[in-house]
């Protein structure tokens, strides 16, 4: 009996078989299983890469990431060869999918916001395409008040099957310091007091295997730290008491602008602790312009210096008007003449070659009537491209004509002349006067001693 009945089954089986082959050649779509959850970190403001590939070289039909938290619509869904404009309003613009053609499906996700932070399924259909369904769309109000599209009849979600990828993403926080140019300030970073510091390091981008500080083995590491942070770093409390571990940077400038990273390790049980520190320098008031006034045919000295121990790049000065060419432009080492404008060809140069304490300015040669206006410099930095710029405004007067001179001269001496020969003629100084007074004088000068003597004598008769 039981044999019997087990022969019906299996041919039952056997003949069912080739329908459900012949249905699945004719549907050909599967999901695939799902997969353990993923850990996958963010900061705030940056990028991240949410993992999911297919197995296998067949099409992918659809493909739709969601959140279970969000049941609305989906963070993305891929339908008919392209990415569907119906998706969770938070998400416009600001997702896609890596490489379709290959089976990668991971989804990429831009401008990270703290609220991104959940649980991320990666679903697909897999097979042949089929002809699209009729839907029904919805409209209701998105989370963020906009209007939201709702797929079909179902809503939120549209694949029902099991996901084959369940991302977790995790959104570090990122703690944002305003600071002025040319004074201190402290970065924040602290970790649980109760385990003994064995390792704190300060980094950010952009300074290789250097560091901005490191601590290690009890005492600093002062030959791993970059040369641009040398004396100007050193921990706010140098015993570390309370897990506090934040650093003073002294005397911050533009460059320091940028996200700082705080990396401690302790010693038991063995944890690592990052943080993130965004320091942002609110710039100092665009200085006023330096105004120059030069003669035409002369020589003139434009000033432009950038008192920073960083090694100078790029020299460019510029002049709205010269397009894209340059007054002068200095990079990899030399003068650039190919990018320099014809009208100052041989008549610049930098005032010292070597750009000593930073001095970029430059000597303009034989300045001409149509040099007056703005000139630009400005300066890029090796460190982290950070760049410097300054104003110059030259005025440019022409000389007096020399027939202006010549006369002018001649008035001077004509006025001179006449001015001594008025002083003579007060004081009868003529040379005809001269020889007349001499005369007079030693006429009367006889006659005085004469009637002296005669009177004498008459005094004496008496």
């Amino acid at each position: 009996m039981n044999v019997n009945f087990d022969g019906e089954t299996n041919q039952e089986m056997a003949s069912s078989l080739p329908a459900s082959l012949f249905l699945l050649s004719v549907v050909f779509w599967e999901f695939v299983a799902a997969a353990d959850p993923v850990t996958v970190k963010a900061k705030v403001g940056g990028g991240v890469i949410l993992p999911c590939k297919t197995a296998g070289d067949k099409a992918i039909v659809q493909a739709e990431w969601s959140r279970p938290d969000r049941t609305l619509a989906p963070v993305l869904l891929y339908k008919n060869r392209k990415v569907d404009h119906h998706q969770l309003a938070t998400y416009k613009g600001r997702t896609s999918l890596l490489n379709v053609q290959k089976g990668d499906l991971s989804l990429v996700l831009k401008r990270v916001v703290s609220r991104d932070a959940g649980k991320y399924e990666c679903r697909v259909k897999l097979g042949e395409s089929l002809p699209d369904l009729e839907e029904e769309e919805e409209e209701e109000e998105g989370e963020t008040g906009g209007v939201i599209s709702l797929i079909g009849r179902a809503r939120g979600r549209v694949l029902k099957s099991d996901p084959i990828s369940i991302v977790i993403l995790t959104v570090e926080e990122q703690i944002y310091i305003k600071a002025t140019t040319g004074l201190d300030v402290t970065l924040p970073c602290r970790v649980p007091a109760n385990n003994p510091i064995q390792v704190v390091e300060w980094s950010r981008a952009g300074l290789g295997s250097k560091f901005v500080l490191l601590f290690k083995d009890g005492m600093m590491d002062k030959d791993q730290q970059h040369p641009s942070f040398k004396d100007r770093v050193e921990l706010l409390d140098s015993n570390m008491k309370g897990g506090d571990v934040s650093i003073v940077l002294k005397k911050v400038h533009a460059r320091d602008s940028g996200q700082f990273e705080c990396r401690v390790i302790q010693m038991a049980p063995a944890n690592e602790l990052r943080r993130n520190v965004y320091l942002y320098i609110a710039p100092l008031p665009v200085p006023e312009q330096a105004n120059i006034k030069v003669t035409t045919g002369l020589d003139v000295t434009l000033p432009c210096s950038d008192p920073d121990y960083n090694p100078i790049q790029v020299v460019q000065w510029s002049r709205p008007s010269l397009g894209p060419k340059f007054v002068l432009l200095f990079k990899d080492g030399m003068i650039d003449e190919d990018e320099q404008h014809p009208s100052f060809k041989g008549r610049v140069e930098l005032l010292d070659f070597d750009m000593k304490d930073g001095d970029v300015s430059m000597i303009l040669k034989k300045v001409q009537a149509s040099d007056a206006g703005i000139f630009e410099c400005r300066v890029i930095q090796m460190a982290h491209g950070e760049e410097l710029r300054r104003r110059v405004y030259l005025d440019v007067v022409e000389p007096f004509p020399a027939w202006v001179i010549v006369v002018a001269v001649l008035l001077s001496l004509c006025l001179t002349v006449s001015s001594v020969l008025v002083y003579k003629n007060r004081h009868h100084f003529t040379p005809a006067s001269w020889g007349q007074e001499e005369d007079e004088d030693d006429e009367s000068d006889e006659y005085g001693e004469y009637d002296e003597y005669d009177d004498m004598k008459m005094d004496s008769h008496d």
